[in-house]
């Protein structure tokens, strides 16, 4: 099974997330725009693993408090066959910080592919327009803040109407 760490988000991220995207929508229908139950910040990438247990065990005793995020700002990098349109996070030492113990825990079980950069973001668009980030400017990202109280173990799934992610565990922050 293929997995990942990451955070999910209250309804008013989302709302603000697709909002942006109805924006971008104006300007490039063609992009293929994420469905709003993907939204996630990734943490980790984990790759295939035959059994989620040992991750599990080990993720229910990462021991860290609560913090807040506020979306900030539209984003774009280029990946092999396109692009991704994505909105980050203000910087937020607490995330590097839950970020880095879960790399660690990945480290010592041998576990996840090697991640060069931790760039905090959210996923939007994929396969836009090249120019797309022409008009960013005009498409602002509102400075919603938003609790990070859990953390999640998702399962990625690749359906005929795209890839989807499911929860299997919830980590509950707390320190």
């Amino acid at each position: 099974m293929e997995l990942f760490v990451g955070l999910d988000f209250p309804a008013a991220v989302s709302q603000e997330l697709k909002r942006v995207q109805r924006a971008l929508r104006v300007f490039d229908p063609s992009g293929a725009y994420e469905p709003k139950e993907n939204f996630h910040l990734t943490l980790h990438y984990i790759g295939d693993v035959a059994s989620p247990d040992a991750l599990t065990e080990r993720l229910l005793k990462v021991n860290r408090k609560p913090f807040e995020l506020t979306l900030h700002e539209l984003g774009m990098f280029d990946i092999v066959g396109g692009n991704v349109v994505w909105v980050n996070v203000r910087a937020e030492p607490r995330l590097h910080d839950l970020h880095q113990r879960i790399s660690g825990i990945l480290a010592e079980l041998s576990t996840g592919k090697k991640q060069y950069s931790f760039d905090p973001h959210i996923s939007i668009a994929y396969e836009c327009r090249a120019n797309i980030s022409d008009v960013f400017s005009s498409c602002t990202v509102a400075a919603v803040t938003f609790a990070v109280s859990r953390f999640y173990l998702y399962e990625v799934s690749d359906l005929p109407e795209g890839m989807r992610f499911r929860k299997l565990n919830d980590f509950e922050l707390k320190g």
